[in-house]
């Protein structure tokens, strides 16, 4: 996760004397804290800290019973801005101390799982312990970091062929809520709709790229399960700036099979000029904070 440093300005990050500097900044002037009490005598804590609108640095550890602090591990974060609802939520640790993800199905993009690094673990924790039944939760805010990103030209669709795209997502969408439920036609459908599509893609990539064929993609990228490749539709984006280095951070607001998520990338990492409508392409690390129902 430390690579993704310079995701959120910090390029030059490389010695440990750089390291100890950008924590002690966390740790000193922090503008979020959140705490766990995990027994009598030790309490987990995470300390947040913007560089920029939208970006910073958490830091993880423990105070013990003198209160003395103890860090465990740190990670660069970007915040999500648009609540996405999810069907099945389901939280697993990592062998790291208090490192989680999330896992979800996400009902905007007919039901596809979607594996995430949990941002706000406290609040999770204090939740399972009061409240066990993760399914009240609200949804969950999506955000990702890229290190190698390019910029795409749009795609030419006609207000017609958006329309007939939109809807045989709203029949595919359908066709899938009925096979989760055991439906054989819908099953035998899906089947049919995918080999026409397959033979379709084929046929086209004889004569045509396949970005021009692939409007968005989301799919998962090496074996770390929260990575994934990305071809999204930019809807916002934003020139920022890290206060403490001065390096230019992009942040974008993308749609990637009709899933919202917000993005950071340093402009050094990025090939092209991002604007609104054109496409993002490259593999991100998927990050998340679960809008949970309050205590």
């Amino acid at each position: 996760m430390h690579d993704f440093m310079r995701a959120v300005g910090f390029a030059g990050f490389s010695s440990r004397q750089e390291e100890e500097k950008i924590l002690n900044q966390v740790l000193a002037k922090p503008q979020e804290k959140s705490t766990f009490e995990i027994d009598s005598e030790n309490m987990f804590v995470e300390f947040r800290r913007e560089f920029g609108k939208g970006f910073g640095v958490a830091v993880r550890g423990e105070y013990d019973a003198a209160m003395q602090f103890h860090q465990i591990s740190y990670y660069p974060y970007c915040t999500g801005t648009t609540v996405i609802r999810e069907e099945v939520l389901e939280v697993e640790k990592h062998a790291e101390s208090y490192s989680y993800a999330g896992i979800c199905e996400v009902c905007e993009d007919a039901y596809m799982q979607v594996i995430f690094f949990l941002q706000n673990v406290a609040e999770f924790l204090r939740n399972r312990h009061a409240k066990p039944n993760l399914k009240e939760s609200k949804g969950v805010l999506f955000s990702a970091l890229s290190c190698d990103g390019t910029i795409l030209i749009p795609m030419n669709h006609e207000e017609k062929e958006k329309q007939k795209n939109k809807d045989s997502r709203d029949i595919t969408h359908s066709l899938l809520a009925a096979a989760r439920d055991g439906d054989e036609a819908a099953i035998e459908s899906l089947t049919l709709n995918d080999i026409d599509i397959y033979t379709q893609v084929a046929r086209r990539l004889l004569k045509e790229d396949i970005l021009s064929i692939v409007d968005t993609c989301f799919m998962p990228y090496s074996i770390d399960t929260d990575r994934y490749y990305t071809i999204g539709e930019i809807m916002e984006v934003e020139e920022l700036s890290n206060e403490l280095t001065g390096e230019t951070v992009y942040r974008m607001k993308l749609q990637c099979n009709e899933i919202l998520m917000d993005l950071c990338i340093n402009r050094q990492d990025l090939v092209g000029e991002p604007e609104v409508g054109r496409r993002f392409r490259g593999v991100v690390w998927m990050q998340g904070k679960i809008q949970m129902n309050t205590l």
